[in-house]
């Protein structure tokens, strides 16, 4: 204790010898600052006053020495009532003439020296200089202020002019100069008998820096300040250019003189410095005695410790382990099996851990404990004579939430895969060197095109397991190269194969996996058939003015696309037409958005007939674009397109006034009008708003209108559509199931779903005159729409055979080229009072009318 005394005692000498030294030292620097910062101001200020004082002086007297020169017309008359003009009570002492570079007093005519006619200084209207300077032959050293209007000139004495401004009682000592902007002292007070010509020669003492900011200033007529010496004393410089000609106002202020205006603050600070220092004193006292009281504390701390050691390896400066504390031994398993630190497994990799061990960068190391449990050892190094000590600390679980939430940003939650936000990271490290993107490097996109079906109708279990299998299956396809496999999308993986001998080594692996998922996989006792689509883009820079990651990734996904697309083949290699067709459609988008205000769009429509009776019965309204420049593009393209720029849900509400305005139009002919809403549209919290308004703004009679929707909505977004097509349906409208047989589960619609009607694809009309399979089909359809008494309508029917087949297995109502196609409201009308006009008029008459838009 004696010594523990002892060296608190020794420390709070110190202590105190310290706060002695700073406080004199925070004392001197805060007078030193305080004092310059109030004299920069004083001379700031001073030479402001003096400067504006002297520029209103000049110009008022100015303006009279004008009007005097004016009232007398010569010399001579000047000269003789000269006592009549007095600038500022100053009596003047010639007038004078001024040509051609001389001056004419008493009759004489003396030419102005070198020096003054290059400066022109003598010629301006206002203007300080001694004659003896600027006239050679005048040997009159007096200090004039002069004032010159044409060629009359006037001079008085510049002593008595501008002494009166340099003397007033509340400024500080100063000395003053009237200089002109390039150097010449006109007027000077005092300095000591030094009888320079040019402030420069004055200033021989003033820094060079501070000499050459002074010339730039004046050059710019700009005001300043310079510290310097004049004359062996310290002094501010004060330099304020007037605005009545090339003048110079120069003060000098002495740093003494100065710095005792500003002593007045200084006592008050030493008295604030004391107190603070004895206020502090005490409290070192309290905290010393504070610290004796919580010394006993302190040592209790230190025997805990003892017991409870921290993770110590003592290694060389090679990295040799030379020894393990208690805590090492007692909890790493294998401790007498690990020589050197590079033993460890690093839970991080490091190009160079010893590098890192010699610059005392902290890493963490994976170890088994005695206990069998994989754990993790933060490690500080902390050097030492003899090599390091590393401190460690254990971290499993800090180091397992890292990894868990990690892996929530990195890894697919399903297939524990690296997902997109990975793959983005190794794309942009592969592109960032340059010896690995020279390689043969290739990224492969796969599509299970029919995943989201299967996970819909049997559950995320059976979805999941599927992922599973189809994770395993393509990892095994992978064997053999060196390659990472992601998982980015729901159904959406992507494979990237490093170093290929060969690129068509990649082309030829994709084709190898579409070909092995034409077979069914067992999931679960489940046998699925997996349709995949595989896009390949080739990494290949050299074919490209420039690629970067974000463009392989869009590259290989527009491959993709390309082979979803495709019905003959399943896999598609990036060229760089595609890059082309999708800059095309990115044109496409631009247009679409000046579409609806340019009012583009037409809403055309194509009549079902009821063959019964030979009367139309309903026309379905179809979205046309008045835009030659994609008059070939079928409108599915430019829908889709509008579908997934969510632009569809402004189109839909112009094609829902159009279609209901038709609607009421057609109410006089019992005719009822389909419209084809867009699964965007539906989602939209206020679509059921829009539709119901509609209806009731138009006074809408009940069924008038009906609504047809896919069946690939349905099964994407069942729950969240039902609600709002039961709603729909008790306000008035028909519900319609368009392309029925198209999708997976249409009994489970036609049993939970307000359906009163289905459409039959066309893809299966078109072959019901060569293909039994078609006619199956259809005529089950047909059989199952009659048993459930709801209606059914045939579409794309081109010819009479297939309407035969149709009419004979109990479908009435068809659409297609056989009636009539896509036309305006105006021809739609026509047929409508040409067919229900005369219902019992044979089809074949109709067409053969003179109607060119029909067939």
């Amino acid at each position: 204790m004696k010594k523990y005394y002892s060296n608190v005692s020794i420390i709070f000498v110190f202590v105190l010898v310290v706060i002695f030294l700073s406080s004199t030292f925070i004392y001197t620097d805060t007078a030193d600052k305080t004092s310059e910062k109030m004299a920069t101001e004083t001379v700031t200020e001073v030479s402001r006053q003096v400067a504006l004082a002297i520029d209103l002086r000049l110009e008022s007297d100015y303006d009279d020495f004008v009007a005097f020169v004016t009232t007398h017309q010569t010399l001579a008359e000047l000269n003789a009532n000269k006592d009549d003009l007095k600038p500022s009570g100053v009596a003047i002492v010639e007038f004078a003439e001024i040509k051609d570079d001389g001056i004419t007093t008493g009759g004489t005519i003396y030419p102005a020296t070198e020096a003054f006619k290059a400066t022109g200084y003598y010629d301006q209207s206002v203007a300080v200089y001694r004659l003896s300077d600027a006239f050679t032959g005048i040997e009159d050293d007096t200090e004039y202020c002069i004032f010159k209007s044409g060629d009359i000139v006037a001079y008085f004495s510049a002593d008595e002019y501008f002494t009166p401004f340099f003397t007033r009682g509340d400024d500080p000592e100063n000395t003053a100069m009237i200089a002109s902007a390039s150097g010449y002292i006109g007027y000077r007070e005092d300095l000591e008998g030094l009888g320079k010509q040019l402030f420069t020669e004055v200033l021989n003492q003033a820094p060079a820096s501070a000499l050459e900011q002074m010339q730039t200033d004046l050059a710019a007529k700009k005001a300043g300040q310079i510290r310097t010496n004049v004359a062996g004393k310290a002094v501010f410089l004060a330099y304020r250019p007037l605005t009545t000609g090339d003048i110079v106002v120069i003060q000098s202020f002495p740093k003494t003189g100065l710095y005792k205006s500003a002593s007045f603050i200084f006592l008050p600070a030493l008295y604030m410095v004391a107190v603070s220092t004895a206020c502090f004193l005490i409290y070192v006292v309290l905290v010393f005695f504070y610290l004796n009281k919580k010394n006993t504390d302190i040592e209790f701390s230190k025997r805990r410790y003892y017991y409870n050691k921290p993770f110590i390896i003592k290694i060389t400066r090679k990295g040799r382990i030379t020894g393990f504390n208690r805590t090492c031994r007692e909890n790493i398993r294998d401790w007498k099996e690990i020589r050197t630190v590079l033993d460890f497994k690093l839970a991080r990799t490091s190009a160079d851990l010893m590098l890192d061990i010699k610059k005392q960068d902290p890493f963490t190391v994976q170890y088994l404990s005695t206990t069998g449990t994989l754990e993790y050892l933060r490690l500080i190094p902390v050097r030492s004579t003899s090599g390091y000590y590393l401190l460690g600390e254990n971290i499993t679980n800090q180091q397992k939430d890292f990894e868990y939430h990690r892996n929530m940003a990195l890894y697919n939650p399903s297939t524990q895969l690296p997902n997109k936000n990975y793959l983005s990271i190794k794309l942009d490290n592969l592109f960032a060197n340059e010896e690995a993107l020279s390689q043969r490097n290739v990224i492969v996109a796969i599509e299970l095109t029919s995943f989201k079906n299967i996970q819909r109708l049997f559950g995320k279990k059976t979805g999941e397991a599927t992922l599973a299998k189809v994770t395993e299956t393509i990892k095994s396809m992978l064997t053999g190269f060196e390659a990472i496999l992601y998982h980015v999308d729901v159904g959406t993986f992507v494979a990237l194969l490093l170093n290929l001998a060969k690129y068509q080594d990649a082309i030829d692996w994709s084709e190898r996996l579409a070909a092995l998922f034409e077979k069914p996989i067992d999931v679960a006792g489940n046998l699925f058939n997996i349709e995949v689509k595989v896009g390949v883009f080739e990494i290949d820079p050299s074919r490209y003015s420039t690629l970067t990651s974000y463009d392989a990734y869009d590259n290989v996904l527009l491959a993709l696309k390309r082979a979803k697309e495709s019905r003959r083949t399943n896999v598609v290699v990036y060229d760089l037409g595609m890059g082309q067709v999708f800059t095309r459609t990115q044109a496409m988008e631009t247009d679409l958005v000046s579409a609806l205000k340019n009012k583009e769009f037409k809403v055309s429509y194509q009549p079902q007939l009821n063959t019964t009776n030979n009367q139309i019965v309903a026309v379905e309204s179809l979205l046309r674009w008045d835009n030659p420049k994609y008059a070939l593009d079928s409108p599915a393209l430019f829908i889709e397109l509008a579908e997934q720029n969510n632009l569809i849900v402004e189109i839909g509400r112009f094609i829902i006034n159009e279609t209901f305005q038709t609607a009421k139009e057609f109410e006089k002919y019992n005719v009822k009008v389909a419209i084809n809403i867009s699964p965007v549209q539906i989602l939209q919290s206020g679509f059921v708003y829009d539709m119901t308004s509609a209806f009731d703004r138009f006074r809408l009679k009940k069924d008038s209108v009906i609504i047809e929707i896919t069946e690939t909505m349905l099964m994407e977004s069942f729950d969240s559509i039902v609600d709002k097509l039961f709603t729909l349906k008790k306000h008035g409208f028909q519900i319609h199931l368009d392309n029925f047989g198209t999708g997976y589960s249409s009994m489970l619609y036609l049993k939970d779903l307000p359906i009163d009607g289905i459409s039959i694809s066309r893809e299966f009309i078109k072959g019901l005159e060569n293909d039994r399979h078609a006619r199956a089909i259809v005529s089950k359809i047909i059989s199952l729409a009659n048993s459930l008494e709801i209606e059914v309508v045939a579409e794309g029917v081109e010819t009479e055979k297939q309407k035969s087949f149709l009419n004979q297995n109990g479908c009435f109502i068809i659409q297609g080229f056989l009636i009539s196609q896509v036309v305006t409201k105006q021809e739609v009308v026509k047929l409508i009072e040409q067919y229900n006009a005369n219902s019992e008029k044979k089809i074949e008459d109709i067409i053969d009318d003179d109607y060119d838009f029909l067939r």
